[in-house]
């Protein structure tokens, strides 16, 4: 595996504070998906979705699991992705 690049100074939504504060079940989501160490993790747009990224697939996998299983109680959808053949994941709910 190659050197993993620390790009969390480089993700930034001018909306994603406002939005955790004004809805408490954005902010649980981020906390959630941040409690598995992704290498970045960023909401979309003004809330619609979140997503993590990860440099170790198998990490990525993990948290999936995790969130596939928990999104069953909910309608929240998770996909697991990879943007690179080592495999990496996007996680993206």
């Amino acid at each position: 595996m190659g050197k993993v690049l620390d790009i969390k100074g480089f993700l930034h939504n001018d909306l994603e504070e406002a939005a955790c504060r004004s809805y408490p079940g954005i902010l649980s989501v981020r906390e959630e998906m941040a409690g598995f160490f992704p290498e970045g993790l960023l909401m979309t747009g003004s809330g619609s979705s979140f997503f993590a990224l990860f440099s170790d697939g198998p990490k990525a996998e993990q948290a999936y699991d995790a969130l596939m299983e928990k999104s069953k109680a909910t309608d929240m959808q998770v996909f697991l992705t990879s943007f690179s053949p080592a495999g990496n994941g996007l996680l993206e709910v």
